[in-house]
């Protein structure tokens, strides 16, 4: 479960940094807004999912 919760903080930096790199590409104009909305949304879910799942090994790892 240790593992886990390594891969899965190394997992939400890389998302962080694709954001990041995601609006600096929209910023420059290298992306059209549309394209920018839908990639950011789709990073946002991804996210959500990755924090949800550290929550919850989180939750385990005190409980135990």
């Amino acid at each position: 479960k240790e593992t886990k919760l390594i891969h899965l903080e190394r997992c939400i930096s890389r998302v962080d940094l694709l954001k990041l790199l995601l609006q600096m590409a929209w910023e420059i104009r290298a992306l059209d807004t549309k394209k920018y909305t839908v990639l950011g949304e789709q990073l946002q879910e991804v996210g959500r999912m990755l924090g949800g799942g550290r929550k919850g090994l989180e939750s385990k790892n005190s409980s135990q």
